[in-house]
């Protein structure tokens, strides 16, 4: 039986709420927003859902935009819009397109219920009211609509009803009663970010009976008000519902105006696009309202207004900001879960009670996701069990399901280093570590590459280096030799390079420019990590053979390792026996391939946020064609990959667009540019470009992270080095 381990308790928020959807319809088409608030009107949430309308060419406006971006939806539903255009819509929301004919049954549209599966029946409770039959627009619009066969099935399960006259639409909008308002039974935000307090003044739409432009703006913005938490009271009415309702003034003033926990300035706006100023005015004043002494809008908290005060009103002013905030939908419970390697189950009491049969949304959110990335094939990794039916939500897992009074599902937590490789699989034909991968993975495992960022550790590394491949290079190179390509002189140079004899030196000659004082710590902390040994040196004068010795083997008298006949010890400046160090073989091949600046950039990405992982260096196959990424990984949930230089002058503009098209190509969120010396305003600014039209975010990380202790010493040379003229 497989052990699993325990990771610990966290705290699980499941939020539970429908699926909501865009409608679009054609430009001027009163019957594709009849059909769309029928169908609204039918589903759990429905008044939350807003129209967009499509024009002939197949456009929507910024408006619309803005409206489906606010209210967070799920979906898109044709009404009666050409195909085409709607597909362009769809995609340009973002969202995926569900014809209308489908919606109960196919595509995200379908998670929801009927408002009959929500609404609680209380004793005495007054029957909902939907419009009257063969309805205006407006009451449409205001009350929700359902045709004859719909309504008959409905009133099987709740109480709703049409109503007699206008003036119970009026009212229901104001008591809550109309079936619309029912159909938010259990929805609602649970919190709200930005928003203004307790919903701001009043908006009172007056609008001819049949008036798309009102009814579709009531509509659209009364779907972007909070409804739970601080909701701005909205009215939609006829001109003549002020004089022709009875005491509605009244009604008015204690269900929109006076019931409020703050005080407002105007109490209310009115707002009309079809009816004349003279008109609207004269509906607010016959409301008993009165013109507001200014045109801004003011609310203060604390405190009921002075009731002898008339209630004032202000026309056809900006409104859209305070419906612009940051809301989350749905009804949350808590669950605090024991989480464990391999699966775990979460168990939970649903917070919506359901009467009947329907489908749901179901959102978990933890800080057991943090660092995970947000893609779809982690999600598929978390939950497992769900064959089908589970995404990202922001930051929430959202699987679809049937609606439950109690769920129970089986959630994985994967490692992030199997994260990066399951990313990596998807995004490449096949793939491998490199030979700097597989090293540099090597030394991660054995030791803290954290620190490699100590001040002067790299450069005494680099200082102890065995100059092999380059060495070899270079004399090969020299030869003229022609017919080996620059790999198969590498792979020779790697073959032929680990036969040198190792370099050892005393703190004074480590690093170039710096003294014992700077390479001394450095050393030691390099045989604290294991990657250097201290020793002793001699040179014997028979054989011309130096040798190190390691300081575990000097016990007795010293002879040479070659003839065996007795030497002395190296001593510095002929005083004191000199100490030695050398770096141990593993080190001294990484420092030889170039691998150290990789894992210096992981210890710095590591630093900045410990939810990471990294491959330092992989091979990559894309149709049969290789290519090679330096860093790739996990870093703060997202994708992270790029290229790291020893030298910053290597990233010229032909590299850094192979770099930022790879780190495209291999579908990360971040394209990393890194050197162990200073890359210059115009690198950085020739990559943001590029990567900006990648929609790749830029992060560049150079001596100023990688090296702070070497930092301070080459300042100056470095300004001096970027005030020279430009050569042509």
């Amino acid at each position: 039986m497989e052990r699993r381990e325990y990771l610990g308790q966290t705290l699980i928020h499941a939020t539970v709420l429908p699926a909501r959807v865009v409608y679009l319809i054609r430009e001027g088409s009163s019957d594709g927003f009849r059909s769309a608030v029928r169908t609204a009107s039918g589903r759990w949430g429905g008044m939350t859902e807003p129209i967009a309308i499509v024009d002939s060419e197949g456009r929507v406006s910024q408006d619309s935009l803005d409206v489906v971006a606010a209210a967070d939806l799920d979906g898109v539903v044709n009404v009666d819009v050409n195909s085409a255009h709607a597909l362009e819509v769809a995609a340009q929301f973002g969202l995926p397109l569900v014809p209308l004919a489908e919606i109960g049954s196919h595509g995200i549209g379908q998670f929801t219920c009927r408002p009959s599966a929500v609404i609680s029946a209380e004793p005495g409770q007054a029957a909902a009211v939907i419009a009257q039959g063969d309805a205006p627009l407006w009451q449409i619009a205001a009350a929700g609509d359902l045709d004859e066969q719909r309504l008959a099935a409905t009133q099987r399960r709740v109480s709703v009803r049409r109503p007699m006259s206008d003036v119970e639409i009026g009212q229901g909008q104001l008591w809550g009663t109309t079936f619309l308002n029912r159909g938010m039974s259990q929805f609602g935000e649970h919190s709200v970010t930005n928003a203004v307090p307790y919903g701001g003044p009043a908006v009172v739409v007056v609008t001819e009976p049949d008036s798309l432009i009102d009814c579709l703006w009531f509509w659209n913005t009364r779907a972007l008000r909070a409804q739970t938490l601080c909701p701005t009271p909205m009215l939609l009415m006829p001109p003549d519902g002020a004089r022709n309702w009875v005491r509605f003034e009244r009604q008015l003033a204690d269900h929109a105006l006076e019931r409020r926990e703050a005080q407002m300035h105007p109490d209310a706006v009115f707002v009309s696009s079809s009816v004349p100023d003279s008109t609207v005015h004269e509906t607010a004043e016959t409301l008993g309202l009165v013109p507001a002494p200014d045109a801004g809008i003011q609310v203060r908290l604390g405190g009921r207004r002075d009731p002898q005060v008339p209630y004032t009103y202000l026309l056809n002013c900006e409104l859209r900001h305070l419906f612009q905030f940051e809301r989350a939908w749905g009804w949350t419970s808590q669950i605090d879960a024991h989480l464990f390697s391999g699966e775990s189950t979460v168990d939970f009491s649903s917070p919506v009670q359901f009467q009947r049969g329907g489908q749901a949304l179901v959102r978990l959110s933890s800080d057991a996701f943090d660092g995970l990335p947000r893609r779809q094939a982690v999600a598929d990794m978390i939950a497992t069990h769900v064959v089908d039916g589970v995404e990202w939500h922001g930051d929430s897992l959202q699987i679809q399901s049937e609606a439950l009074d109690r769920y129970r599902f089986t959630l994985t937590i994967p490692d992030l280093a199997l994260v990066g490789r399951r990313l990596l699989d998807s995004a490449t034909g096949r793939w491998e570590p490199s030979d700097k991968g597989r090293l540099g993975s090597a030394i991660a495992a054995q030791a803290d590459i954290s620190a490699l960022l100590e001040p002067h550790i790299f450069e005494a590394l680099v200082g102890l280096k065995t100059p092999r491949t380059e060495h070899f290079v270079k004399q090969v190179s020299k030869q003229h030799l022609d017919g080996a390509a620059k790999r198969e002189l590498l792979e020779l140079a790697t073959e032929w390079g680990g036969r040198m004899e190792r370099v050892y030196k005393t703190p004074t000659n480590t690093i170039p420019g710096r003294g014992a004082a700077d390479a001394t710590p450095a050393l030691e902390l390099a045989c604290a990590q294991g990657w250097a040994e201290r020793g002793l040196a001699t040179s014997c004068g028979a054989c011309k053979v130096s040798s190190f010795i390691p300081l575990s083997t000097t016990a007795g008298a010293p002879t040479c390792p070659g003839c065996s006949i007795p030497v002395g010890y190296s001593r510095e400046n002929g005083k004191a026996i000199a100490l030695h160090y050398r770096l141990n073989s593993f080190i001294d091949r990484a420092c030889d391939l170039g691998v150290l600046p990789h894992l210096m950039v992981i210890a710095e990405l590591t630093r900045q946020d410990q939810r990471s992982h990294f491959l330092p260096g992989a091979n990559l196959w894309f149709d049969d064609r290789q290519q090679e990424v330096d860093v790739y990984g996990v870093w703060a949930g997202r994708v992270l990959a790029g290229e790291v230089k020893t030298k910053a002058s290597e990233f010229d503009q032909a590299q850094t667009e192979r770099d930022i098209e790879l780190s495209s190509k291999l579908g990360a969120d971040i394209h990393l540019m890194a050197a162990t010396d200073i890359v210059q305003p115009e690198t950085r600014a020739h990559a943001k470009a590029l990567c900006g039209q990648r929609g790749l975010e830029l992060l560049v990380l150079d001596q100023e992270q990688l090296r702070p202790g070497f930092a301070a010493t080459t300042s100056s040379a470095t300004k001096r080095e970027r005030a020279k003229p430009r050569q042509s």
